[in-house]
């Protein structure tokens, strides 16, 4: 599992918490302010609020179920749903980070489009 964050230590719940939450401040502060969905968000919430057992707790959010209980195949479904939020979360910022610009204030809608709430009041996309 810590192969996709680049790490190749034995895992366990601190280490795992411990290299995802490295990896999660890496990435660009747009990208780490924005409120996301889906299993970016379980992943997300699971390195902001870690808790005893941060595997199971994240594999739990994303996926459901015990570990002791997930077959095989739970565990590459889990693994494949894992390496797909981090790849988006890690993608995420060339694809929605508006046009640099000093003293724009933007919102940001659901449908991706910004709007530049001071400056001017354009549609940005």
């Amino acid at each position: 599992m810590l192969t996709t964050w680049g790490s190749d230590f034995e895992p366990t719940s601190d280490n795992v918490h411990n290299v995802i939450s490295e990896w999660w401040k890496s990435l660009p502060q747009l990208t780490r302010s924005n409120i996301h969905s889906g299993d970016k968000r379980k992943l997300e919430n699971s390195v902001k609020e870690p808790g005893d057992d941060f595997v199971g707790m994240l594999a739990g959010q994303m996926q459901g179920g015990r570990l002791e209980d997930w077959s095989e195949q739970d565990l590459h479904h889990f693994l494949g749903r894992l390496q797909s939020a981090k790849e988006d979360l890690e993608s995420w910022q060339q694809t929605h980070e508006p046009p640099p610009g000093p003293g724009r204030v933007l919102m940001r809608f659901r449908d991706g489009t910004y709007r530049l709430i001071s400056g001017g009041g354009q549609d940005l996309e």
